[in-house]
């Protein structure tokens, strides 16, 4: 279909705290640091964990639709990028057949946002996580389309929904896509 296509799958390594903050985000209408908040943020750790979900599920859809379509992928993770962006950005010049001397690196014009809110929410939902006891039956066969489409906001007791006793029966199991 578009033979020069490649994809730059630019993905976080810490998808709860990908979800955290997101979820706040959404609450508070700041999605940079250059917009001003638009009130407080709560725990929802229910919403945070359907978060989770569909950046997992985006994350491996992303994967999926490469591989059958034999387009080539580099992943670049967030945290790198960060961290060592010279780095990876000599990584994805190279993966695009551009010389890597080109590639400049500026400082963002905008600040990270993760705050005591987010650690704190982060600490919250694990916290959560470790006191669920896992499901009776961990083979549920809950579907994905079934436990996305669980919600609690309801109000209901994120440790009685169907959606964290399907996340504890999972705790255990992180598979890491390949490239």
């Amino acid at each position: 279909m578009f033979p020069a296509v490649k994809v730059i799958h630019i993905l976080r390594e810490d998808l709860l705290s990908q979800a955290v903050s997101m979820s706040i985000a959404t609450q508070t209408k700041q999605w940079t640091s250059k917009l001003a908040s638009q009130g407080e943020a709560v725990f929802r750790p229910d919403e945070i964990f359907g978060i989770v979900e569909t950046i997992a599920m985006s994350n491996i859809s992303v994967q999926l639709y490469c591989a059958a379509m034999n387009i080539p992928r580099i992943r670049v993770i967030y945290e790198d990028l960060v961290n060592t962006p010279e780095r990876e950005l000599r990584r994805v010049f190279e993966f695009v057949d551009l010389d890597p001397a080109m590639a400049i690196v500026s400082t963002p014009s905008i600040q990270k946002q993760a705050d005591a809110t987010n650690a704190a929410f982060v600490e919250k939902t694990i916290k959560l996580l470790l006191k669920v006891p896992p499901a009776a039956n961990s083979q549920s066969g809950m579907t994905a389309q079934a436990v996305s489409s669980t919600r609690s906001d309801n109000g209901q007791h994120p440790e009685k929904s169907k959606r964290w006793k399907f996340w504890r029966s999972q705790k255990d199991s992180n598979p890491q896509p390949a490239d």
